[in-house]
């Protein structure tokens, strides 16, 4: 009885060390940033029904305030009225007009007010388009988000 007792001792402890090795290397790796998904992740925007988002890139103007520059394009199929893109309730400068005709492209700048956003990290910033299919049509809505580093 007592043999089988050493035995089963003696696996339990090699194997435990092992796997407190196994446990260290894993902790030092994500100590060291290995495990950090924003050292993968790229940058990237993105937008539905209708709207590609073409590029985009969030720069800081001032503290705690931050210019979302986005290119949209209108991937339709027909005309888009009255454009108009918010974050949050922060309405958005569309440059140009608001009118987007099939495959156009228009550059929407927002003023984000954030402190948790900080030079060189990632950040994200969700959005909403509204636009009109017809002069006289019922609103839709397209949501979207820019995942980019905070330049």
């Amino acid at each position: 009885m007592i043999k089988r007792s050493q035995v089963a001792l003696e696996f339990l402890m090699t194997y435990g060390w092992a796997m407190l090795i196994i446990l260290i290397a894993f902790g030092s790796l994500a100590y060291f940033g290995m495990f950090n998904p924003e050292k993968v992740l790229p940058d990237n925007c993105l937008f539905g029904n209708g709207l590609t988002c073409v590029d985009g890139i969030i720069r800081r103007e001032a503290p705690n305030t931050y210019n979302v520059t986005l290119v949209l394009q209108n991937t339709l199929g027909q005309t888009m009225y009255s454009l108009r893109v918010k974050v949050d309730t922060v309405n958005c400068s569309v440059l140009g007009s608001q009118n987007l005709a099939s495959e156009d492209k228009r550059f929407v700048e927002c003023n984000v007010t954030s402190s948790s956003f900080s030079i060189g990290k990632k950040a994200k910033v969700k959005m909403t388009a509204n636009y009109r299919r017809t002069a006289s049509g019922l609103d839709q809505a397209s949501i979207g988000e820019i995942y980019a580093t905070v330049q």
